[in-house]
């Protein structure tokens, strides 16, 4: 299992990228396939329980319901909606902008909701931050291509490997990027910032002193607190919205 949901009935929403579904636990703990046929990999959408992902590690839910999802390795952004599977964007592997058609994404491994419908997505492989809209239209938010690490306007900006993003209340984007904790907000104008220190290692602190070992996703508190998973140190750990809000690093 990879990413995890809640959906608006408390339900939890698992990508389980080993069997290629999409699972459901319930609040009593009873688990069911939402969709995907377990243990079979592919890339066939139609009845949900007939669709087939290829490892799916991205999810996430509207608020009408719907889930998104990130088939990975199928690169391509699906929606499960009224027991049906449909490809929202991608067409094959690479990259483009455009239409729901013409989309291409390259090992796409996180998504999560902004504002009007909107799906953010970790294009890992691309080295990008990508948006897709409501009608599947694909577009780049930030990150040049190049893997590397450089702050600034979002055309200036580079990513190494993208591998989660989350967004808080205010529409500010958080990018697990490779050890590092990035930020895609508005200053004057949109910026990416880098908030924890660009190194390997395990030290907690302020945030500008921290550092992480292959972060592999990150989840919103209700107070805006940023939840961590970091993955190689084998550990669980919290940025406070209020030192993220007030410290960059040096």
């Amino acid at each position: 299992p990879s990413a995890i949901a809640f959906d608006k009935n408390g339900d939890l929403i698992v990508a389980d990228s080993g069997s290629h579904t999409i699972k459901r636990i319930d609040r009593k703990g009873t688990i069911s396939i939402v969709a995907g046929t377990d243990g079979q990999f592919g890339d066939v959408d139609g009845d949900a329980l007939s669709a087939k992902f290829n490892a799916p590690i991205g999810v996430a839910v509207r608020d009408d319901g719907a889930i998104v999802v990130a088939d990975t390795y199928n690169d391509k952004i699906k929606l499960i909606s009224n027991g049906v599977v449909t490809t929202l964007a991608g067409s094959s592997r690479g990259l483009a902008d455009g239409s729901a058609t013409n989309a291409m994404f390259n090992t796409p491994c996180s998504v999560a909701m902004w504002h009007n419908g909107r799906i953010v997505v970790a294009d890992t492989l691309n080295s990008r931050i990508r948006v897709v809209e409501p009608d599947g239209t694909t577009w780049t938010l930030a990150g040049g291509g190049n893997a590397d690490t450089v702050d600034g306007t979002l055309l200036e900006a580079a990513f190494y490997r993208p591998a989660a993003v989350a967004i808080n209340a205010d529409g500010e984007i958080f990018v697990a990027d490779g050890n590092i904790v990035r930020a895609i907000r508005n200053r004057t104008f949109p910026v990416v910032e880098t908030i924890t220190k660009a190194r390997r290692g395990f030290v907690d602190g302020p945030p500008g002193a921290a550092t992480f070992n292959r972060i592999s996703c990150l989840a919103l508190k209700s107070d805006q607190d940023l939840v961590i998973a970091d993955s190689d140190n084998a550990a669980v750990r919290v940025l406070s919205s209020e030192a993220v809000s007030k410290e960059m690093p040096t």
